[in-house]
């Protein structure tokens, strides 16, 4: 099988198990909290299959990941969270509504797009050190403006503006 093939079956596995075990907790009598629904949810023969299903995706993905490139597959099983969506409407009863069904869309049509049109090609195995430093530096940068934004948002929640911060 091709990686592009193996990495859409771990996609749709990973959605598959992701609801499943959704359903196996919506079946618990416990509250998220309480300490009797770990012990609850392990008992779900749904919740088990669905745990079963994402180690399913894994193995895929390894597969994928070994014929394919990290580019490709990653993009592919990202279309996980799309797959969920009409899975979880059939297997849940859950309600989609329409920013859900157009941030699917967008994520569809921008995966499909930078695999067809990026072109994504086996890179290198092993980077050399000075990759590895930018990238690190760029991310901690990143992480910290975005850490500095969500304080100064949740700030703002924390005094006037509550009802429309707390708005779905």
């Amino acid at each position: 099988m091709t990686a592009s093939v193996l990495a859409l079956l771990a996609a749709f596995a990973f959605a598959l198990g992701t609801v499943l075990q959704q359903r196996g907790t919506l079946q618990t009598s416990a509250a998220e909290g309480d300490p009797r629904f770990l012990a609850e949810i392990i008992r779900k023969p749904v919740w088990l299959l669905g745990g079963s299903l994402q180690i399913c995706g894994w193995v895929l993905q390894a597969a994928a990941l070994e014929r394919g490139s990290l580019a490709l597959v990653q993009s592919l099983c990202a279309l996980s969270l799309v797959f969920a969506l009409p899975l979880g409407v059939r297997l849940t009863g859950q309600r989609v509504g329409r920013r859900s069904i157009i941030g699917a869309c967008a994520t569809l049509i921008g995966i499909v797009s930078f695999v067809a049109v990026g072109q994504p090609q086996d890179g290198t195995t092993q980077p050399e050190s000075g990759a590895w430093w930018t990238s690190g530096l760029i991310i901690v940068s990143l992480m910290l403006l975005v850490a500095l934004a969500g304080k100064s948002v949740s700030w703002r929640c924390g005094s006037r503006l509550i009802r429309h911060c707390s708005r779905p």
